[in-house]
């Protein structure tokens, strides 16, 4: 019995050999992800900004109404 254990525990540390290569390629893809993403979420959040300023450039200058008719002094009194 104790034979077919060793052999059992011989047949596992084989399979999972190779995949701790496997693992190894797997974290350093994650690890090249995760920077892209960082960039990527960088880049994302500064043409957000950019579109924000470009709308405030865009926004035309408020216009004053003049107003039509006469302008009377606060007096009351006028000289014309």
């Amino acid at each position: 019995m104790n034979i077919l254990l060793v052999k059992a525990f011989i047949h596992m540390r084989e399979l999972i050999a190779p995949n701790k290569d496997l693992a190894g390629r797997i974290e350093n893809l994650e690890r090249r992800q995760d920077r892209a993403a960082s960039v990527i979420e960088i880049l994302v959040e500064d043409i957000d900004r950019m579109a924000v300023e470009v709308k405030h450039m865009k926004a035309l200058p408020e216009r004053k109404k003049r107003r039509i008719g006469f302008d009377i002094p606060p007096d009351g009194n006028s000289d014309a």
